[in-house]
């Protein structure tokens, strides 16, 4: 489902994520001083990795429909149309959500394309 970089991205912000957290710990538990620089450094790594997949998000053409979705709740008929048939049939009603349903066909069943 994800391509390679967005996992890689995904791995690196849980990694930056947890180190952020494990060396706040560390601070508090140090009175403030000995960590206080990985800290710092681990909290501009998950900000920069936060702040690239923003930047793709936004500047991607690609990727710019589903960011509107993502805000709004709302997708384009052509993008619903052109990233998955499945999503746009079900919100047209042509095919319902079995009651074993997967994640996604629940969550396509809530979106509303325009």
């Amino acid at each position: 489902m994800f391509n390679p970089a967005q996992k890689a991205l995904a791995w690196a912000l849980t990694a930056a994520v947890a180190t952020v957290i494990y060396t706040g710990v560390q601070t508090v538990g140090a009175g403030g001083e000995d960590a206080a620089g990985p800290h710092a450094a681990a909290v501009v790594v998950a900000m920069v990795l936060a702040g690239a997949h923003i930047l793709m998000a936004v500047v991607n053409p690609v990727t710019r429909p589903a960011l509107a979705g993502m805000v709004l709740g709302r997708v384009r008929r052509s993008c619903a149309r052109h990233h998955g048939g499945r999503l746009l049939r079900v919100v047209e009603g042509i095919h319902r959500p079995r009651s074993g349903a997967t994640q996604a066909d629940r969550l396509a069943s809530r979106v509303v394309a325009v």
